[in-house]
């Protein structure tokens, strides 16, 4: 029996298409839930964000009313936990966010009603160390504004943002 090189050629060729295709097939399949991963990885990520801006606006507005009324807000429940639940929100997106790994998320809003409480009772001639750490911890957490997170706001979070002020 006499071998015909042609065609162990092409049967060569022919799996090696084969092996190929299944190849393009496979990878096609790892592609796409690799982009899905990081598209879910990014939408939480949005979410935060989308939630901060929630969370400063509404504590904005509570503000205004407040401040219309005559009130002080630094005394209101209601107020203090929309604080306590912003200032979770900007720990987790920087703990998030942070590339380094140097992001933390144990940081809550009691610094901060603490850096507040130091600001009215101490003055600068009793100790100007101490108040103004308070004040650069109370400059830090006002830092992250409404304005300050809407920088970061994409096209879908305006979409989603305007949905739920139509609400």
């Amino acid at each position: 029996c006499e071998e015909n090189p042609h065609s162990d050629v092409k049967q060569i060729i022919r799996e090696l298409c084969t092996s190929l295709e299944n190849f393009d097939l496979r990878w096609a399949n790892f592609e796409q839930f690799y982009v899905l991963e990081l598209m879910n990885i990014e939408s939480n990520a949005r979410k935060r964000i989308v939630e901060a801006i929630s969370l400063d606006k509404e504590m904005t507005g509570f503000e205004m009313r407040e401040r219309l009324k005559g009130k002080v807000v630094l005394n209101s429940e209601v107020y203090n936990a929309l604080r306590r639940k912003f200032a979770e929100t900007c720990c987790q997106i920087n703990s998030v966010a942070n590339s380094e790994g140097k992001g933390r998320d144990d940081l809550n809003v009691d610094i901060l009603i603490a850096a507040e409480g130091i600001s009215r009772r101490i003055s600068n001639s009793q100790s100007r160390a101490v108040r103004n750490l308070a004040e650069r911890i109370k400059k830090s957490f006002n830092a992250v504004s409404y304005t300050h997170l809407r920088a970061h706001e994409t096209r879908e979070d305006l979409v989603c943002r305007l949905l739920l002020e139509k609400k």
